[in-house]
């Protein structure tokens, strides 16, 4: 059976696009494993300040010091999860436990969304107090 004229354009397009996505594919990989293993090193010194948050409650309150070295601990568990799987896996992994606690992703999302919409707040506030190089001028100038 001969292949038509189409068939022939459509895997020569094909074979194309496969040569062109793959360095594409290739660079996101990469990229998305430099961010797990940045994210997983910030994860890890975050763990380290809990643990000397929770040695400074020691002296005076040694169950919340354990809970708090729990939570550091988890902390650390989770960015050797996230150093150690692939993004695939990971995806995998919070699509389980968001299924298993939809609650509790959900106030994630929301209180994300909350520290994200104040950091840009602020962010927009501190830019717009700073005067501008014309209101400067007009300052110094004697104008209003």
């Amino acid at each position: 059976m001969a292949s038509s004229p189409y068939t022939d354009v459509a895997e020569e397009v094909k074979a194309k696009l496969g040569e062109i996505a793959e360095p594409l594919k290739e660079k996101a990989e990469q990229f998305a494993q430099d961010q797990k293993e940045a994210g997983s090193g910030h994860m890890k010194s975050l763990a380290s300040a809990v643990h000397g948050a929770a040695r400074e409650l020691e002296a005076g309150m040694p169950r919340i010091a354990t809970s708090v070295h729990d939570v550091a601990m988890r902390i650390e568990q989770t960015a050797d999860d996230i150093r150690n799987n692939n993004v695939e896996e990971l995806f995998e992994k919070f699509d389980r436990y968001a299924r298993q606690q939809p609650a509790l992703v959900l106030g994630g999302a929301i209180l994300a969304g909350v520290v994200l919409s104040r950091f840009l707040k602020s962010s927009g506030t501190a830019a717009s107090s700073s005067p501008s190089p014309s209101r400067q001028r007009d300052s110094f100038e004697g104008g209003a």
